[in-house]
């Protein structure tokens, strides 16, 4: 039986700070586009404007990289057309179709690599509300990776209060023997008490990753 987080911790998506510049009107209009970006299943044209003003990864890309090409035409290898094409949604809009948890896994890695804070966030969101017995321990690796601060601390909590179900969950052993520091930590972090948990979440908030 899988053990649900029964915590209500900021999941009211109302908290979460958005960019506050609106490119909706943009958004279906192809006809202004100024840079086209290539898949191997196809192309999405955009608007540098709207880019540049959410995402200080396309700000730096478009002022400096671009500055000398003529064909403003950008190859994408590391990202799924159809997760690009979520990924602008958002940038123009606020918005997300979907933050299921096979949807969250694949938009993540896109929110990190172009910076959108609040998006990042709204996943970290998602995921903390799907927290389990089995996924807990994976929960914890992807949190680290993506250097999710809030979630590293609530996950860690969430392992301790179920520490002894979960460390005997195939997933758990898995994780020790892939990310072995990241299974020290979770020892630690159990057997701490008052000030030096505090020192350890401290850290944790500056994004001071486990390994």
């Amino acid at each position: 039986m899988s053990v649900m987080s029964n915590k209500n911790i900021n999941s009211n998506t109302d908290s979460v700070p958005t960019e506050s510049i609106d490119f909706k009107e943009l958004f279906n209009d192809k006809t202004s586009t100024d840079v086209t970006f290539i898949f191997v299943g196809g192309i999405i044209k955009a608007h540098k404007v709207a880019l540049m003003a959410r995402s200080p990864v396309f700000k730096e890309m478009f002022t400096q990289k671009m500055a000398n090409q003529q064909n403003n035409e950008i190859k994408i290898s590391d990202i799924d057309i159809e997760v690009f094409e979520e990924i602008l949604k958002y940038i123009y809009t606020d918005n997300i179709s979907s933050l299921d948890k096979n949807h969250v896994t694949k938009l993540l890695p896109a929110a990190c690599k172009y910076k959108l804070d609040a998006l990042k966030q709204m996943c970290g969101e998602s995921i903390w509300k799907e927290i389990t017995v089995e996924n807990a321990s994976r929960t914890l690796v992807m949190a680290n990776t993506y250097k999710m601060a809030q979630l590293q601390i609530r996950t860690l909590h969430f392992i301790c209060e179920h520490f002894d179900e979960i460390t005997k969950a195939l997933s758990y052993e898995r994780m020790k023997n892939r990310h072995p520091k990241i299974a020290m930590m979770i020892e630690i972090f159990k057997q701490m008490k008052g000030g030096k948990r505090k020192l350890v979440i401290y850290l944790m908030e500056r994004r001071v990753a486990f390994e």
